[in-house]
Order: C-alpha cells, then structure tokens, then sequence
C-alpha cells in the first residue's frame, strides 16, 4: 500500500510480479505492473491486477522543484496517483462506476544511508458504493436512481500511514508499513488499520521481497476493502520480484 519515494531513471523500465497467499473465497492473488522513467521529476506505470479484473494507470513525480529552486532540500516530496479500472464491479449508474482513484504524498526526511521514515497520507476514492445491504431506489429498467448516502456514495476514505526501511547489509534490507484510517466510515460495522512487514534481498539480477501483511488484494484501493470496510484478522503472505534495466542502453543506438 505504500510507494516508495525512489523515481525510475530516465529510460529505465521496470516489471514487477507479484503474489499473495488467498482465501477460498478469493484464492490467490496476482499483480503484473510495468513502470517507466519518463524524465528524472516523473515515472509512469501500468498494471493489471486479478481482483476484480482491475487495470491502473499510475504517475510518480518530484513535487518539491514546484515550491523551491535549490537543489539542496532536508526531506524528498514525492505525490503519486493511480487510476483504476475494475472491470468486474457491477454497473449500477454507467461505466464510470468501474472507476477508483488513489493519492498519495511520500514525505521522506533523510535521515542516513541506514534507516528510512516515510509520512504517506493518503485518500482514496471510490466511484461506486456496495448496495448489497442498504436500501436504494431503481427505475424501471433496474438501473439504481439513488443510494442512501449515509453509506457514503462515492466512498471517500483518507488514511495517514507510516513507513519505514533499515538496510541491514547491502543485499538486505527490512520494512514496515502502518495504515492507521483517519476518516469516518459510514456503513463499516468495524474500521482497522492495514500493516505490512518485508524484506528485500538484492541480487545482481533483480530484488525478491517476502512480505507478510492483513491486506490481501494487490490493488492500491486494496485499503478500502481490506481495512477501511470488510477487516479481517487474518495474514497473508506474499512474495514480489522486481527487475529493472536502462533501455537506452539495451536499444539505443
């Protein structure tokens, strides 16, 4: 659930898989996501998800050279924002129903090359309320006309998470990530916090990172369901790979 505040090089190119450990409602869960520096202020991604058949476009970029000239600054600004497509998700107005939007700030103060601290508020929105046990109203041709908003049509949720890294070695490193909800919910019976813990270990070939989290699904809206809405006491474990290279340097001239 948190990006990291690192920016792809310009003409790098990265592919990241990634897996997590299901339940026999939803089984096992996959993400495929491709990213790409477009210049050093900005990284672009796309990826694809299997829950609920959902598709994102993403950006990542320096926000810090808005607001100042010097090249010289205590902490790394960082906003990244992702739009989802989940093809799955029942039509009940139009299509923009399918639609999930996800923001985030990556506020970085550097500490040293050992440990790492991130402040990552975060809002999420939702284009599309689960009408399965409030009471709506639908037209002749079945289509919903309203939605009690006491259940919060669109969902809007705001959390305030904490990250953190320590580079154990050079090939190890150990993080952690808290999502604490900061916003009310209504129609939630219970609201939680989401958690991650990890590790990565860097190979000359790519990065393989465990994880073990209360999360299940891999999208970045997965806070909504999985904490904000439907929490659970269960862990899931997972496993990504990531691999980047230059391509400049494996197809430029």
């Amino acid at each position: 659930n948190a990006q990291s505040q690192a920016l792809l090089p310009t003409g790098n190119f990265e592919i990241i898989l990634q897996n997590r450990s299901g339940t026999e409602e939803d089984g096992p869960q996959f993400r495929l996501d491709a990213k790409y520096g477009l210049s050093k202020y900005l990284t672009l991604g796309i990826s694809n998800t299997n829950h609920l058949g959902t598709y994102d476009i993403s950006a990542k970029t320096n926000i810090l050279p808005l607001f100042s000239d010097s090249t010289q600054h205590s902490f790394t600004l960082i906003y990244y924002m992702n739009l989802g497509l989940h093809t799955e998700i029942d039509i009940k107005f139009d299509y923009l129903d399918q639609l999930s939007f996800f923001h985030q700030l990556i506020i970085d103060p550097k500490l040293n090359s050992r440990f790492s601290i991130q402040l990552l508020p975060t809002y999420i929105h939702k284009n599309i309320a689960d009408t399965s046990e409030v009471n709506s109203e639908k037209d002749n041709e079945g289509k919903f006309t309203e939605i009690d908003p006491n259940f919060g049509y669109p969902w809007d949720m705001m959390f305030f998470g904490i990250g953190g890294s320590w580079n154990f070695s050079q090939s190890i490193k150990f993080i952690g990530e808290y999502f604490p909800l900061i916003s009310d919910r209504n129609g939630s019976t219970e609201n939680v916090s989401g958690w991650a813990l990890g590790m990565d270990y860097h190979t000359s070939f790519a990065i393989l990172q465990l994880q073990l989290s209360n999360t299940l699904h891999l999208s970045d809206k997965a806070l909504v369901n999985d904490a904000g809405i439907k929490p659970t006491d269960k862990k899931h474990f997972g496993i990504k790979i990531s691999r980047s290279f230059n391509l400049t340097t494996h197809y430029g001239d």
